[in-house]
């Protein structure tokens, strides 16, 4: 792997202090931002396949790049060559019977031989591989008060981790979130570990945090990102990201506020501005791992202006401004990028290995193609 493009630019910084006065200087360090550079992928899109994706992969191997996109309607999981934006394959599943895959939500590309597909309500992943061959059913074990695998490609992004044996995937504690507090929640588990060999699941030690509704009862959604060595879990209406270096070991945190969300984070509201606060509050959305460049993205939401009822209600398809925060691997906040509304999608992305790609399928775009899947590669710079 190349140095990361940070350490260049770090390099780069130190030798201009070292010509410039002495060897010394009083001026902060230049903020990484995401630039669009002019590369883009363009997928070529079948008449049953929306321009908004509820789930994207990536993978790269010899070179060439690869773009998944999970069909909901027609429960597919298609193959893209990054290069032509040609479908290379589009493997249909039978929902029922032994070579049935259940009803689709979302997935994971391990490699081209090793692609596990995830439902939302039954306990079973499939391991099926660029064939479409089934290979193997692994039904497993699901805590009481806890859902399944929650693997989804367009809402908190979460791709599940495998360590040896081990699927750590992260999962949704049920009961009202209206009527909980910070000691109901503390002692509710934010993931847990499927044995692919026996089927059985266990608990690990990434649990809420203790004082997250403290004033109140929040939103509890969280993202999860692994680096390679440690878990770091973002949540919806938390500053502070938590990270853990193990299985075992329980989270710590540091503070991470964004510059431009509010600095007290909001509780729920009275029921009729629900959806206010899930579409239009200051929040946290995807945290997303970089390993080309060795660096998170964290997405965050300002708070809109905006009251209408029915403008709000569009926020959920339409959404509105939002930052792009740069974290490196430590967890040091490198910059921030806001992106106005109407231009980029934050719910469709991936990380390849020239940038983030993000959508440019905004329905207030102007270049909005129906036939198509765009996405801008955005790289790093100072």
């Amino acid at each position: 792997m190349n140095k990361p493009l940070l350490t260049a630019i770090a390099l780069f910084s130190t030798l201009m202090l070292l010509l410039g006065c002495g060897g010394t200087s009083t001026e902060e360090p230049t903020p990484v931002s995401l630039q669009f550079m002019g590369k883009k992928i363009s997928l070529e899109l079948d008449e049953t396949t929306p321009n908004f994706s509820m789930g994207l992969g990536y993978h790269e191997m010899d070179g060439k790049e690869w773009v998944y996109n999970i069909n909901w309607e027609k429960n597919s999981l298609q193959a893209y060559d990054a290069a032509s934006g040609k479908m290379t394959r589009n493997l249909m599943f039978e929902k029922e019977g032994p070579e049935g895959a259940g009803e689709l939500f979302g997935f994971y590309v391990h490699n081209p031989d090793s692609i596990f597909l995830f439902s939302q309500r039954n306990p079973v992943i499939v391991l099926t591989d660029t064939s479409g061959k089934i290979k193997e059913k692994i039904q497993y074990d699901v805590p009481d008060r806890y859902s399944p695998a929650f693997v989804h490609g367009a809402y908190f992004l979460s791709p599940p981790v495998l360590i040896g044996e081990e699927m750590v995937a992260r999962t949704r504690v049920s009961g009202n979130i209206r009527e909980m507090n910070s000691e109901d929640l503390a002692g509710s588990h934010v993931s847990f570990a499927v044995n692919l060999n026996e089927g059985g699941s266990r608990f690990i030690s990434h649990h809420y945090p203790a004082d997250y509704m403290d004033k109140g009862a929040k939103q509890i959604e969280p993202s999860m990102a692994f680096d390679g060595e440690k878990f770091v879990y973002s949540f919806f209406g938390d500053h502070h990201l938590y990270y853990s270096e193990g299985l075992g070991q329980k989270l710590q945190s540091v503070s991470l506020p964004s510059a431009y969300l509010d600095r007290d984070l909001p509780v729920f509201p009275a029921p009729e501005k629900s959806q206010q606060y899930i579409f239009g509050s200051s929040r946290y959305e995807h945290l997303v791992y970089d390993p080309y460049r060795e660096v998170y993205y964290r997405f965050a939401f300002p708070a809109t202006e905006e009251s209408d009822p029915e403008k709000i209600a569009r926020l959920r398809d339409n959404p509105g401004d939002f930052v792009v925060m740069i974290i490196d691997k430590d967890l040091n906040l490198l910059g921030e990028t806001h992106f106005p509304k109407g231009k980029y999608h934050p719910n469709n992305l991936f990380v390849g290995k020239d940038g983030l790609y993000l959508s440019i399928q905004h329905p207030d775009n102007p270049d909005n193609e129906e036939d198509r899947m765009v996405f801008e590669c955005l790289e790093l710079g100072g």
